[in-house]
C-alpha cells in the first residue's frame, strides 16, 4: 500500500469513527422489552356463571369455585358455594353470588381486591337487614344485577313476580321490594340501569320501573329472549338470532351471533364494552362499543380464554415499512388493545408475521405491539451499501447483534482486523443496520446485525508473515475453483473462480492441512484486489498441479509405451534377420 492510501485510509477510518459516536449518541433509545404477554386468563366451563367490572372478571366453576381473573393474575376460592350457581354480579368492591342446592338458596357476598378474593359473608348479615325480613323470600330469588350503589333481586317463583332493591350497599341498608301486577314467568336473566329493571322471562323481555307499583310492560318481539346486560345509557339483549340494543324504544340488531351464554356489559377506564360467553369453546369475548347515532355499534376488542398469546420468538422478515396513515399498534391479534400510536410517515421494524398482522417495534420508542399486515408495505432491502460488498469495524469490541436493534443480543464481538461481509441494509427507509455475515472466533460463520456507523470501507492490508503464496490445484483438468467471502459455499458469498495453476498469496500464516479453508487473496483479470476463502485441499504452497501432474502421467505413460513398442519392433527384426 502507498504513502498515499494509508494516509487516505486513516483519514476515513478518523472521519468514521467521528461520525459513529455522534450517531450513536442521537440514536441511542432506552432498552425496552418485548410487549407483556399476561393477559387476563380465564378457565370457565359448561356451567359457569360470571361478571365483569372494571378490568376484572369474576366466574364460577362446577366444583363451587369462584374465580377472580385481572391483570394481576388469577385467584380462586374453593367451596364458595354448594349446589349450582344461578347468578353473579359485582361492582368495584363486592361480588355477591346466588347457589341454589336442593331448593335451598343462598346469598353470599365476597369481598375483592386486585390482588384476590376475600371471605365469605351473608349479604344480608353483612347490610343490617334483619332475617325475618328475607327468609320467606330468599328460595325465590333466582337473578342478580348491580345498578350504581344498589343490588337489585329478581324472584320469579310464585304467583307474583318481584323486584327486590338492597340499597345502598355503602351504608345502612334497606330492603325493598317493587311487586308487579302479574306475574312475568320464569326468570332467566336480570340487568338494571337508570332505575330500570330488564327481566328476561319465559314470556318475553319485560320491563319494570323501580318505585313504580304498575304493571310491567313487555318488549313487543317474537324474538326468543335468552340474556340481557346494561351499562350505563347502553341496554342489550340476547336473542335466538343475534344480539340487540335499545334504540330509541326499540331494539336494534349489532350482531348476528346468537350468543351462546351470557351478555355482560360493564365500563372498563370510561369505555363501554361488551362480554359475549360462549360456552362450547370456554371463553369470553369483549367488544368496544361506540355509539353509532341513537344506536350502538360493537367492535371486536378481545377475547378471554385459558391461552396466552405469545409473541413470534423467531423474527424471519426484519426489514422496516413506513406508515402510510395513522394506525394503531395493538397488544396482539387476539387482544386489540392499542399499545402505541403511529402516524403517517413513522418508521416501524418488522419482525415476523402473525395471524394475519406483523409483528413490529418502533423505530422511535422502541415499543412492541401488532400492525394489521394490509395496512403496511414492506420496504425492499438495499442491496448496494454505501460501503460496498465489505466492511470492517471501526473499533475494538464492535457488537454484532442478533437483531437491528439496540438490546437485542450481542452474538459476537469483533474489531477493525475483522472482515465483514455487507449482504444487505436492514430497508431501503434509512435505518441505520446492516446485516453481515461474519466468521466467529471458533471459525463458524454466522449472520448478525451492525450499526451503520460502527463500521467502515473495507482495506485490505497483509498482517506481518502473511505473504506466502501457494498454487490452486483444480479438482480436474480445465475445472476451476471457487473463491468466497466467507468460509462456506453460499451463493451469496461467491466473489471469483481461479484456474489450475493460478498463484495466490496467503492470508494466513501458511497452510493448515487440518482446516477445511483457506483465506487468500490474489488480484483479478479485471486489475481488482479480491480476498476470500478457497477450500484447503485446492492449495499447494509447493509442488505440482493437477494439469501438470496429469501431463506428467500422461508423457510417462507415452514414453513407457512408446518404449515398449520399440522393443517390440526390434526383437521381430532380429527374428526376421536370422530367418
Amino acid at each position: 500500500m502507498t504513502k498515499a492510501r494509508v494516509c487516505t485510509a486513516v483519514s476515513v477510518a478518523v472521519c468514521a469513527l467521528l461520525c459513529a459516536a455522534l450517531a450513536l449518541a442521537a440514536f441511542s433509545a432506552p432498552q425496552t422489552v418485548a410487549a407483556e404477554t399476561s393477559e387476563i386468563k380465564i378457565s370457565p366451563d359448561g356451567s359457569s356463571v360470571y361478571a365483569a367490572y372494571d378490568g376484572s372478571i369474576a366466574y364460577t366453576t362446577s366444583d363451587g369455585a369462584l374465580h377472580l381473573s385481572n391483570a394481576s393474575g388469577s385467584y380462586a376460592e374453593a367451596s364458595a358455594f354448594a349446589g349450582e350457581c344461578l347468578a353473579l354480579a359485582m361492582n368495584a368492591t363486592d361480588i355477591f353470588l346466588l347457589s341454589d342446592l336442593n331448593g335451598s338458596r343462598s346469598l353470599t357476598v365476597f369481598g375483592y381486591a386486585a390482588n384476590g378474593i376475600g371471605a365469605a359473608e351473608n349479604v344480608f348479615s353483612r347490610y343490617g337487614i334483619a332475617s325475618d325480613i328475607y327468609e320467606n323470600v330468599i328460595d325465590r330469588f333466582d337473578g342478580l344485577t348491580v345498578d350504581g350503589s344498589s343490588l337489585m333481586i329478581s324472584a320469579g317463583a310464585g304467583s307474583i313476580s318481584r323486584v327486590f332493591e338492597l340499597s345502598p350497599l355503602d351504608g345502612a341498608a334497606a330492603f325493598f321490594h317493587y311487586n308487579t301486577a302479574e306475574p312475568v314467568g320464569g326468570i332467566s336473566d336480570i340487568a338494571a340501569a337508570d332505575n330500570t329493571v330488564y327481566i328476561v322471562t319465559e314470556n318475553g323481555l319485560a320491563v319494570n320501573r323501580l318505585g313504580v307499583d304498575a304493571p310491567v310492560s313487555f318488549i313487543p318481539s317474537e324474538k326468543v329472549w335468552t340474556t340481557v346486560a346494561a351499562a350505563d345509557g347502553f341496554i342489550f339483549a340476547g336473542t335466538d338470532d343475534g344480539i340487540y340494543v335499545l334504540s330509541d324504544g326499540s331494539f336494534i340488531k349489532v350482531s348476528d351471533d346468537a350468543p351462546d351464554g351470557m351478555i355482560r356489559a360493564y365500563y372498563e377506564s370510561d369505555v363501554p364494552y361488551l362480554l359475549v360467553q360462549n360456552r362450547a369453546e370456554g371463553s369470553v369475548t369483549q367488544y368496544s362499543v361506540t355509539a353509532n347515532g341513537s344506536s350502538a355499534a360493537l367492535e371486536y376488542y378481545n377475547v378471554f380464554d385459558n391461552v396466552i398469546y405469545e409473541d413470534p420468538s423467531v423474527y424471519d422478515i426484519v426489514t422496516t415499512a413506513v406508515a402510510q396513515t395513522a394506525l394503531e399498534g395493538y397488544f396482539s391479534p387476539k387482544n386489540l388493545r392499542p399499545v402505541f400510536e403511529l402516524s403517517a410517515g413513522d418508521l416501524v421494524l418488522v419482525l415476523a408475521e402473525a395471524d394475519g398482522y406483523y409483528f413490529v417495534r418502533t423505530a422511535e420508542g422502541g415499543e412492541y405491539g401488532y400492525l394489521d399486515r394490509d395496512a403496511l408495505t414492506l420496504s425492499e432491502a438495499d442491496l448496494s451499501p454505501e460501503i460496498g460488498r465489505y466492511a470492517q469495524p471501526l473499533q475494538r469490541n464492535t457488537a454484532i447483534r442478533e437483531y437491528p436493534f439496540p438490546g437485542s443480543a450481542v452474538v459476537a464481538q469483533t474489531g477493525p482486523t475483522d472482515t465483514l461481509v455487507v449482504l444487505s441494509a436492514v430497508g431501503s427507509d434509512g435505518y441505520p443496520w446492516y446485516k453481515v455475515s461474519f466468521v466467529t472466533a471458533e471459525g463458524e460463520v454466522r449472520d448478525g446485525y451492525v450499526y451503520a456507523s460502527d463500521v467502515s470501507a473495507y482495506v485490505p492490508f497483509a498482517l506481518p508473515g502473511f505473504d506466502d503464496h501457494a498454487t490452486v490445484n483444480a479438482d480436474a483438468i480445465g475445472g476451476g475453483v471457487n473463491v468466497y467471502l466467507l468460509p462456506e459455499e453460499r451463493d451469496e458469498y461467491l466473489v471469483g473462480t481461479l484456474r489450475d495453476g493460478d498463484e495466490v498469496t496467503l492470508a494466513q500464516d501458511g497452510l493448515d492441512p487440518d482446516s477445511e479453508w483457506t483465506k487468500i487473496r490474489y488480484t483479478d483479470a479485471e486489475g481488482n484486489d479480491i480476498e476470500g476463502y478457497v477450500k484447503t485441499a485446492n492449495l499447494s504452497e509447493k509442488g505440482l498441479t493437477t494439469l501438470q501432474i496429469t501431463l506428467i502421467v500422461v508423457f510417462s505413460i507415452v514414453a513407457v509405451v512408446t518404449a515398449i513398442i520399440v522393443v517390440i519392433l526390434v526383437k521381430k527384426r532380429k527374428r526376421e534377420r536370422y530367418e
